[in-house]
């Protein structure tokens, strides 16, 4: 359903829009609905207007669009630089990886040792991989609902697995 102009637009059967005046007034003064609300359809191809909602969209689909929630969202960097000050700048989810690297040396191979220096953070070291998902994990907090029953987990994969293995709600 979508609101084109003062008219609500439903998909129909066979490419066909299904159309239903609003019947909102259109006096400068009006910011409702009238009382002479005529919920009448009139059946038009209104083919410019996307009208129908996609709902084939299956767990991957979803889990790509939290992973580019997570990616385009922002978050102050809590990295604790040798002054022992948090770094404080915003960046980009998808960002953070080249921000550690340029700002803060987590650099070298994938299996280089790197420490944890997030604020409040005691963890041991990490190696550069494994550090990166730990930032994203426990302090930029990423989480990956189940689809079925939306518990939540730190890892896609895990949550994948919840939902294939041992969802209580799989088979609903």
């Amino acid at each position: 359903m979508h609101l084109v102009g003062k008219v609500i637009c439903l998909q129909g059967l066979s490419g066909f829009d299904l159309l239903y005046s609003t019947g909102w007034n259109t006096s400068d003064q009006a910011v409702g609905p009238s009382k002479a609300s005529n919920q009448q359809p009139i059946h038009t191809n209104l083919t410019m207007y996307p009208t129908q909602l996609n709902n084939g969209w299956n767990a991957e689909d979803v889990a790509s669009l939290i992973e580019n929630g997570h990616l385009e969202k922002y978050s102050t960097c809590r990295w604790i630089l040798p002054n022992y000050m948090p770094c404080n700048e915003t960046v980009k989810g998808r960002d953070f990886s080249n921000h550690l690297r340029d700002r803060h040396g987590v650099t070298g191979a994938p299996s280089s040792q790197h420490r944890c220096r997030w604020e409040g953070c005691l963890e041991r070291d990490f190696n550069r991989d494994c550090l990166i998902r730990h930032l994203r994990e426990q302090h930029l907090m990423w989480r990956w609902p189940c689809p079925t029953c939306d518990q939540d987990f730190t890892r896609k994969n895990t949550m994948f697995e919840h939902r294939d293995r041992s969802c209580p709600r799989r088979f609903v």
